[in-house]
């Protein structure tokens, strides 16, 4: 009985702070590259490295699943009851995951050994996502004067 009192006394959203502006600017931004992703001609994108990835679902299941990871880093940025950790863990692994597939693309057709290079960006921000994760949000600069 007392739990769920101090669950009805804690507020619906979280203060805003530093890892909430970029928890959330990352979400808006992955929704964003999305929804580009699937207005653009699939056809032309000439990504030979996804290929085996597309065997597995369709490419708009792909940009759904990069709109998913958007939502789920865009609330865990504004609600009390998702921690901000769930976040970067999503982003830290969907990036882990997409260096996976682009560097295994990459080094499995010998043409496209620039696919790795873009698995590499795709750990860097993998390592990225995880460092930010640890980092504390610095209090306010300047404060008003009372």
């Amino acid at each position: 009985m007392k739990i769920s009192q101090e669950i009805r006394k804690r507020p619906v959203f979280k203060p805003w702070d530093r890892h909430g502006l970029i928890l959330t600017t990352v979400g808006v931004s992955y929704i964003l590259i999305s929804i580009v992703l699937l207005l653009s001609d699939q056809s032309t994108s000439g990504l030979s490295n996804v290929k085996d990835i597309l065997a597995v679902a369709p490419y708009p299941y792909w940009c759904g699943a990069l709109i998913v990871v958007g939502c789920a880093s865009i609330l865990s940025a504004i609600l009390n009851s998702i921690p901000r950790t769930l976040g970067y863990v999503v982003l830290t692994g969907w990036s882990t995951f997409w260096a996976g597939v682009h560097i295994i693309g990459g080094l499995s057709y010998p043409m496209d050994l620039s696919y790795v290079s873009l698995g590499m960006i795709w750990a860097l921000m993998a390592f990225l996502w995880w460092a930010i994760s640890g980092l504390l949000s610095p209090p306010k600069e300047k404060e008003d004067p009372p």
